[in-house]
């Protein structure tokens, strides 16, 4: 009996503090989420960024004629990027005319990325399509006031693990979009989204889509958890702090009571 009256408050007490601290997680997730989606699109821009300023300082140093010289640098820059697998020279009519793998060449940019180009201040943009070899690509273009310029390919997915490993470190479902194709779309079987949250950037045609299961919230929790049980230990020792100062006092007045 004497058990139970001291394990059944510190019981009670840990219920408490983990009931309170499963409906605070859930606001903890999304605010988390919405974190780690407006990091995410931050991190895309800054890489766009960077590789259109590489691009554009690599477009200074070549010509317009596809020398030997000019492959070679392009072959260089392919060579020191751990992402980009081709380098592309292009015209004002939007027509390839030397490329890193291939050295002169010819064939067309297409007029989608033209047109997103010519919609940019900037004169940088990003698109989603097919390679030479037909397989799904990145292509992130820096182009001159003439609208001819350099772009650079990369496979999807080394531009994804960017971002990607922290979402399905948390294990959410997750969408990326360039313009209106779908870039890498990741959804679970048995797991139904309980929120959404969207994001989008502001100079670059990517959106981003994040999707909350329950297995979200479960692995948000499971990283807290020590936080959990640390205070609802505190609270518990605090309790029985304060509980055996008051049985002490009382035994201790009642003696006296007795005494006298």
């Amino acid at each position: 009996l004497d058990r139970l009256s001291v394990f059944t408050p510190v019981l009670i007490i840990f219920a408490i503090v983990f009931t309170l601290s499963a409906i605070k997680n859930i606001y903890d997730t999304s605010a988390h989420a919405m974190s780690l989606g407006s990091n995410a699109i931050a991190t895309l821009e800054n890489y766009i960024d960077n590789t259109t300023s590489e691009l554009a300082e690599l477009n200074r140093h070549v010509s317009n004629t596809c020398s030997v010289d000019d492959t070679q640098r392009l072959r260089q820059y392919v060579f020191q990027s751990p992402k980009a697998k081709e380098v592309s020279l292009f015209d004002a009519e939007g027509q390839v005319y030397c490329s890193s793998n291939e050295g002169k060449t010819h064939f067309d940019v297409g007029e989608a990325a033209i047109k997103q180009i010519n919609q940019t201040p900037t004169l940088t943009t990003i698109a989603l399509s097919e390679s030479r070899s037909h397989d799904k690509a990145i292509f992130i273009y820096s182009a001159n006031e003439d609208l001819s310029g350099i772009n650079a390919l990369l496979p999807p997915n080394l531009f994804l693990e960017l971002i990607t490993p922290k979402f399905e470190q948390q294990y959410y479902d997750y969408q990326v979009n360039i313009l209106q194709h779908s870039l890498e779309h990741k959804t679970g079987s048995e797991n139904q989204a309980y929120r959404s949250y969207n994001f989008k950037s502001e100079r670059y045609p990517i959106s981003l889509t994040l999707h909350l299961t329950p297995h979200s919230y479960f692995t948000n929790f499971g990283q807290h958890i020590w936080r959990v049980i640390s205070l609802a230990s505190a609270i518990a020792v605090l309790y029985q702090a304060i509980r055996n100062y008051k049985l002490t006092r009382n035994s201790l007045a009642f003696s006296l009571k007795e005494a006298i």
